[in-house]
C-alpha cells in the first residue's frame, strides 16, 4: 500500500515537472528564437551587437525585389548587409538587423543617380556606388553623398572600383581615367592621358597583395602600375589586334579587357573578348585559352585564316569572358557573355563544373565573405543567385553598432599657381601636323543634343524611316554610310534603317524639332538576320566616311541600345576605329588605326567624340558578334576655323529662338574679393587657352580634365552663374537648371515654328543613304 502511494506520488510529481518543462519551452523557445533568429541580434558587452547565426544569403538573394532585374553590381558591407545596384532602379540594401530591404533612389536619398554600375566597401565600412554620369555616391552608415565632376572623380561614368591593400585607398575606373581617394589624407588624385596613360577609358581594376594595380582598358589592353613609384609609370601590355587562329597560346588574345582577378597565389587572370589569359610572373608572360566556339569564330572572319589546333584545348564555354572570381578553395569562377559560368581549377587545365545559362550575360561574380559562397549577377534575371556552401557554419558576423563615419571630403579645387601651370603646359604643346584623336565620351547629355552637338550639322538617323532628319545650314560637312565588305550571300549590301518609335518622352531618345517630340531611329548593318549572320560571323559592320572642311572639328556619334533589355539586343558591344581617308573601304582596312574606342552597356546612351583636322576619314563600327551594329545620330561641330555667317543665326529647328552658350561679359571675371577674382581670371585664361589649342599635339587628353579643373576653381570662387553655365556647355555637363532651360527653350522654339514648318523643312534634308548599294 505504501509502495503504491509512493508510486502514485512520484508519477504526479513527474507529471508536474513535465507540465512545468512544457511551459518553460513554450515561453523560452520564442524568446530564444527572437534573439537568436537569422539576422536577429542580442546585446553583447560594450553595447556591440552580434549576429548569432550566419546570414542565409541564399534566402536573402532570392528575396531581392523584382525591380532589381537588371542587376549591375553587388557588395556586402562590414556588418554583413547586402547591397544590389541596378540599372534604372537605384540601389537596394538588405539590413540584417531588421530583415528588411531598403530602397534608395535620387529623389529620396543623396544617391547621385538611379543607375548603379559598381559597388565597393572601403576600409571604414563606407559603401561606394558608381554611376553612369554622376561619378560616385558614398553611404557612411546614415546617408548618401554624391561626388561628381566637381567634387569627386573627373569621369562621370564609373566602370569598376578597387580597394588598395597597401594604403586602403579607393581606386575608380572611369571614362576619364583613374581616380584615387586616399583616406589617410582625405584627398583625391587622378591619372589620365596627361600622365602618360595610353587611354582614358578603363573597364576594370584589381590589386595584387603588394599594391600592384592591374588596370584593364576597354580596347587598349592592360596597364600595370606599382606603389613603389606612386603609380607614376605604367607598364603597358598590348593584346592581339587580330583574333588568334588557335584555341590556346601565348600573350593576351585581345585588347578588349572585361575583368581582372588576382588570386590568392598571385596569379593574374584577365577576362577578354577572346578567351581567358593568365600570368604567374606579375604580368611578364601570358598564356590564354579560348572557348569551345573558337573554331567557328575564326572561320567566321573576313579573309579567315586556317584554324590551327585541337578543339580539346578550348576549355571555356564561350570565347567572350565577362567576369571572374576566386572561391575560398582557390578554384576560379569564370562568367561569359552567352555561356553562363564555369568553375576552373587554378592551373586552368580542367573544368571542375559547368553552369550554363546560355543566352544570358554574366554581369559579375561576387565572392561573399566568410565562406558564404558566391553571388552570380545575371543581367536580366532577378537579380542574381547564390551558389552557397552546403553548410552555413563557421565564422559569425559580429558587426558593431551602427555608427556613421565621416563622408570623404570633396575634391579640392586647384589654386592660382596650379591653374597657371596648367595654362603653361598647354602653351608648351607643339602644333600637330594633323589632329586625329579621341576627345572623350558623354554619358550625361543623352537626347538633349540641340546646340550642344551638331551646330554645323546634325543627323537623326531614320527619323522618318527610311529617311533621316538632317539639320544643317548647308556648311561643307559631308558623310557617307554603308556596310563593310563581308556581306553574306543574298543579304543587302546597303546600310539598313529602322525607326523604333515616333513619339516618346524618354530623355534618352533624341529631341527632333521637325516633329516636336523625341524619336530614336538607327542605321544598322543588317546582322540582326541570324540566318545570314550567325554571331560567329565577322561584320558586315557599319562604315562611315566623313569629309571635313578646313580647320579642326568635333565628330560625335550617338549610340543608344534602345531595346537593350531584350534578349538578343543585350548582346551589343562594339569596337569603333578611326582610320585615315582612302578611296575605298578595302583600302582603308589596310591603313593604321588612328584611335579607337568601345561602345558597351549603352542602355543609357553615349556620345563618342573625336577631334579631327580637315580631310577625309573612315570610321568603322565593328559588330563583335552583337545583335546588329547600330548607331543613332551623327553630329559635326567646328572647333577651330573661319567663322560662318550661320554662326549668328538660330540653330536649325529652333525657329527664331536663339539657344547658345551664355555670353561671358567682362564683369563676370570679378569675384567678391581680390583672391577670388584672381582665381576666376586664371581659370578663364586656362579655358581661353584650351579653346584655341585643338590643333596642338596630344591636346585632346588635356581638354576635359583641365576644363573641369577650371570649372572647379571658378565654382569654389563663387563665380557668376552664367560663366559657369558657359563652361558646363562646352564640356558638356548638366545641372537641373540647365535641363529646365533646355526644356523651356524647346517649348519656345516650337511656338516660334507654328505655321512655319515648311520653312524648317527647307533646312531639314530627308534622304536615303546606301551609297554603295
Amino acid at each position: 500500500m505504501i509502495t503504491q502511494e509512493r508510486g502514485r506520488g512520484v508519477h504526479q510529481r513527474q507529471v508536474v515537472r513535465l507540465v512545468l518543462l512544457g511551459l518553460m519551452v513554450v515561453i523560452l523557445l520564442p524568446l530564444a528564437w527572437y534573439f537568436l533568429r537569422p539576422g536577429g541580434e542580442a546585446a553583447a558587452p560594450g553595447g556591440a551587437k552580434v549576429v548569432r547565426e550566419r546570414p542565409d544569403y541564399s534566402a536573402i538573394v532570392r528575396s531581392t525585389p523584382y525591380d532589381a532585374e537588371f542587376v549591375m553590381a553587388a557588395v556586402v558591407d562590414h556588418g554583413g548587409n547586402f547591397y544590389v545596384g541596378t540599372e534604372d532602379y537605384g540601389l537596394y540594401r538588405y539590413d540584417l538587423a531588421t530583415g528588411k530591404w531598403q530602397w534608395y533612389m535620387p529623389s529620396s536619398s543623396g544617391l547621385g543617380e538611379n543607375t548603379v554600375t559598381a559597388l565597393l566597401t572601403d576600409s571604414l565600412g563606407r559603401v561606394w556606388a558608381g554611376h553612369v554620369s554622376q561619378g560616385v555616391s558614398v553611404f557612411n552608415g546614415e546617408s548618401w553623398k554624391n561626388y561628381n565632376y566637381l567634387t569627386g572623380p573627373l569621369g562621370g561614368r564609373v566602370w569598376d572600383m578597387a580597394l588598395s591593400p597597401v594604403d586602403a585607398s579607393v581606386w575608380i575606373a572611369t571614362d576619364l581615367g583613374l581616380a584615387q581617394y586616399l583616406p589617410q589624407t582625405d584627398e583625391w588624385r587622378y591619372y589620365t592621358r596627361m600622365d602618360g596613360l595610353v587611354c582614358d577609358e578603363f573597364s576594370t581594376l584589381a590589386f595584387a597583395a603588394d599594391g600592384t594595380l592591374y588596370a584593364g582598358t576597354h580596347c587598349y589592353g592592360l596597364l600595370i602600375g606599382e606603389p613603389q613609384d606612386d603609380y607614376r609609370t605604367w607598364r603597358h601590355i598590348r593584346g592581339s589586334a587580330a583574333m588568334p587562329n588557335t584555341p590556346s597560346g601565348e600573350g593576351l588574345p585581345s585588347e578588349m579587357i572585361n575583368d581582372i582577378l588576382v588570386s590568392g597565389t598571385g596569379t593574374v587572370y584577365v577576362a577578354t573578348a577572346c578567351g581567358l589569359a593568365w600570368s604567374t610572373d606579375d604580368g611578364q608572360a601570358w598564356r590564354f585559352v579560348r572557348g569551345e566556339n573558337w573554331r567557328e569564330n575564326v572561320e567566321g572572319l573576313y579573309s579567315a585564316p586556317q584554324p590551327e589546333g585541337d578543339d580539346s584545348e578550348a576549355l571555356l564555354a564561350d570565347d567572350w569572358v565577362t567576369a571572374l572570381a576566386e572561391d575560398t578553395d582557390g578554384q576560379i569562377r569564370v562568367g561569359f557573355y552567352r555561356g553562363g559560368q564555369q568553375i576552373l581549377d587554378p592551373e586552368v587545365t580542367a573544368v571542375v563544373r559547368d553552369q550554363a545559362i546560355y543566352g544570358q550575360i554574366t554581369k559579375f561574380i561576387y565572392a561573399l565573405p566568410a565562406d558564404h559562397g558566391s553571388i552570380v549577377g545575371v543581367y536580366g534575371l532577378r537579380p542574381a543567385w547564390l551558389e552557397a556552401k552546403t553548410k552555413l557554419d563557421g565564422q559569425e558576423f559580429e558587426p558593431a553598432e551602427r555608427q556613421a563615419v565621416a563622408h570623404p571630403s570633396p575634391a579640392k579645387a586647384p589654386g592660382l599657381e596650379e591653374l597657371r601651370a596648367m595654362r603653361e603646359r598647354i602653351r608648351e604643346l607643339p602644333e600637330a601636323q594633323r589632329v586625329a584623336d579621341l576627345l572623350g565620351e558623354d554619358w550625361g547629355t543623352t537626347g538633349d543634343w540641340i546646340s550642344r552637338y551638331g551646330r554645323q550639322r546634325g543627323i537623326i538617323c531614320a527619323a522618318q524611316n527610311p529617311m533621316d532628319h538632317d539639320y544643317s545650314h548647308g556648311e561643307p560637312y559631308d558623310f557617307r554610310v554603308g556596310l563593310g565588305p563581308h556581306v553574306a550571300t543574298g543579304a543587302s549590301r546597303g546600310a539598313w534603317s529602322w525607326l523604333q518609335g515616333r513619339e516618346s518622352d524618354n530623355p534618352r531618345w533624341l529631341w527632333d524639332p521637325c516633329v516636336n517630340t523625341r524619336r530614336i531611329g538607327e542605321w544598322n548593318d543588317g546582322s540582326f538576320d541570324e540566318g545570314k549572320y550567325p554571331i560567329t560571323w565577322e561584320g558586315p559592320d557599319l562604315w562611315l566616311r566623313v569629309d571635313l572642311p578646313k580647320g579642326v572639328h568635333r565628330v560625335s556619334i550617338y549610340f543608344l541600345n534602345k531595346d537593350g533589355h531584350n534578349d538578343n539586343a543585350r548582346h551589343r558591344d562594339y569596337l569603333v576605329q578611326l582610320r585615315p581617308g582612302a578611296p575605298t573601304i578595302e583600302d582603308a582596312m589596310t591603313l593604321p588605326v588612328l584611335a579607337q574606342t568601345r561602345v558597351r552597356e549603352f542602355w543609357n546612351g553615349v556620345y563618342k567624340q573625336m577631334v579631327l583636322s580637315e580631310g577625309q576619314y573612315w570610321i568603322k563600327v565593328q559588330r563583335n558578334g552583337s545583335a546588329a551594329t547600330i548607331l543613332n545620330g551623327l553630329f559635326f561641330d567646328r572647333l577651330i576655323g573661319e567663322a560662318s555667317p550661320h554662326d549668328s543665326l538660330p540653330r536649325v529647328g529652333m525657329g527664331d529662338v536663339m539657344y547658345d552658350p551664355p555670353a561671358i561679359a567682362p564683369g563676370m571675371l570679378a569675384g567678391e574679393d581680390e583672391q577670388s577674382s584672381r582665381l576666376i581670371s586664371a581659370a578663364a585664361d586656362l579655358v581661353h587657352e584650351l579653346d584655341g589649342a585643338y590643333a596642338r599635339q596630344d591636346v585632346a587628353g588635356y581638354q576635359k580634365p583641365y576644363r573641369i579643373m577650371a570649372l572647379r576653381a571658378a565654382t569654389a570662387a563663387d563665380a557668376h552663374e552664367e560663366l559657369l553655365a558657359n563652361w558646363r556647355w562646352s564640356l558638356p555637363v548638366w545641372t537641373s537648371t540647365d535641363r529646365a532651360e533646355f526644356a523651356e527653350r524647346m517649348t519656345e522654339a516650337q511656338s516660334s515654328l507654328e505655321g512655319k514648318l515648311s520653312q524648317l523643312e527647307s533646312h531639314v534634308t530627308k534622304r536615303r543613304r546606301n551609297p554603295w548599294q
